[in-house]
């Protein structure tokens, strides 16, 4: 599916929102650009027919495409649309004067300008309140920035074109979110997302509603509570929705094991990553709540460049924790992206280049640190040739693969690291290239063969490695430093 077009996005930041139920998914109003008229988008999504149609593992967009659109804004829905979603994740508050908004916390801190609860603001205030999160981008900070949608607008537009689970963040939103549904017809395509603990789970079922039954963190996901949540949920129509990791890792196989095992289809919240997906898969699970859709699914095709002048992060460009502020990509400059996590290396999955192609490809890339990191032995590294997608980080030891480095006092060399170990080994002797200087920018170039792997830097000198053990497609770039800032521009891939 094509991304939207900044038309498109500008509109559904706020600007003229009764238009858009003219629009073309390009952005174009009132036509095709032929002379007729363009047809209305399709409205007959319904849980019965997804149901009878879906195939494991099939995708709900979690805060409709919340890894790179503004969370829970009208453009990031229809992102979600726009990669093929059939069911979208919408989180509903209520402003002091009882009109519903979209928006994940109670609290309006985290996403926008104002602070306190959304619900001691007047709907006047909360339509003038932009959604922003900069490690997004720029481009989501200037005119495309968009405001908190009512929940009524988000209807308009995406009410049955896939199937809307849609949770009241407030126990007192709940009756009013249930009459908005009812009204506008709209039951047979709506689940209802309710925590496991709510006394609303046995009302929605008596209202007819299907349940999207959540634990949310991975404490409280316990098998008593598992087994709690499906006995209250029918198995035909409804999920059970558990965190896909903690701090500790991905969800134990046997709490997965003990989800599937009541019958009611069990859904993972949020999934960032395609291994994770076949992980939960082979374990059973069907339904992969995710941000990402249109990387996840495999749906978007790679590109060969990268799209940082366009002041906004891409599909597939993944850090640790793609959700935290804290691991977010910096925007010092155009076409430039900043990393530097707090404390600890930081890497970033190049996804919306991957998986490169087989056995043979060419990597180029401007880096340079600014400041330098303490430690002139700290690098900068290219980790490749990865089965899949899964974080990678210096001394990790989860993955097979290689990593290129050029150390900040100048050192090249290629080094291979195998799961369970955290040290690497050395495929070439250590070449001294020339020291590192703050904001001064190098070009490395990395070229894998059949039979062979080069490393070079624009200043003419190069290591070459024959060793051929790791041939996966996945590629991080980051920096070894717990300190320092890399950074990184003018990407492309031959």
């Amino acid at each position: 599916m094509a991304p939207l077009s900044r038309r498109r996005l500008l509109v559904a930041g706020g600007v003229g929102l009764a238009a858009l139920a003219g629009c073309t998914i390009d952005g174009a109003f009132g036509g095709n650009g032929s002379g007729s008229a363009t047809p209305s988008p399709a409205r007959d999504a319904t849980l019965e027919r997804w149901l009878q149609n879906r195939r494991a593992p099939y995708f709900i967009g979690h805060r409709g495409a919340g890894d790179v659109v503004p969370e829970h804004s009208l453009p990031s829905y229809l992102q979600a649309l726009d990669w093929g979603a059939e069911a979208i994740e919408v989180s509903v508050v209520m402003s002091s004067d009882g009109v519903l908004f979209c928006h994940h916390d109670l609290t309006l801190d985290r996403t926008s300008p104002l602070s306190g609860r959304a619900n001691d603001y007047p709907a006047h205030v909360l339509d003038d309140t932009p959604v922003q999160i900069p490690r997004l981008g720029p481009y989501w900070t200037g005119e495309a920035m968009p405001r908190l949608p009512r929940l009524e607008a988000v209807l308009d537009e995406i009410g049955g074109r896939a199937v809307l689970c849609i949770e009241p963040k407030l126990d007192a939103a709940y009756p009013a979110l249930v009459e908005t549904i009812t009204r506008r017809g709209l039951a047979s395509s709506v689940m209802l997302k309710l925590d496991a603990t709510s006394p609303r789970i046995p009302m929605a079922k008596e209202a007819g509603f299907a349940v999207f039954g959540y634990l949310g963190n991975m404490d409280v996901a316990t098998p008593k509570a598992i087994t709690r949540l499906a006995g209250a949920l029918d198995p035909r129509t409804d999920a059970i929705v558990l965190p896909s990791r903690s701090v500790k890792g991905l969800l134990p196989p046997d709490v997965v094991a003990h989800a599937v095992a009541t019958e009611v289809p069990l859904w993972l919240f949020p999934v960032h990553r395609r291994y994770e997906v076949d992980y939960f898969t082979q374990l059973g699970a069907q339904g992969m709540v995710t941000p990402d859709l249109g990387y996840v699914n495999g749906s978007l095709p790679a590109v060969a460049t990268d799209r940082w002048r366009a002041g906004r992060i891409s599909a597939g460009e993944l850090t640790l924790d793609p959700y935290g502020n804290r691991f977010g990509l910096q925007w010092p400059g155009e076409g430039v992206v900043g990393l530097a996590f707090p404390d600890r290396p930081s890497f970033l999955l190049l996804g919306n280049t991957n998986p490169l192609p087989q056995p043979s490809y060419r990597l180029s890339v401007d880096v340079c640190y600014d400041p330098l990191p303490v430690d002139r032995w700290q690098h900068i590294s290219i980790a490749f040739g990865h089965a899949d997608d899964r974080y990678y980080e210096h001394r990790m030891g989860e993955s097979d693969g290689y990593h290129a480095i050029l150390r900040a006092d100048g050192q090249m060399g290629i080094f291979a690291h195998t799961a369970g170990d955290r040290d690497g080994e050395a495929l070439t002797a250590s070449v001294l290239t020339g020291s590192l200087a703050p904001g001064t920018w190098s070009r490395l170039t990395l070229t894998v063969g059949p039979d062979g792997i080069s490393w070079s830097r624009d200043n003419g000198t190069s290591v070459r490695s024959g060793d051929s053990r790791f041939r996966g497609g996945y590629v991080h770039i980051g920096s070894s430093a717990s300190d320092g800032r890399l950074l990184v521009r003018n990407l492309t891939v031959s």
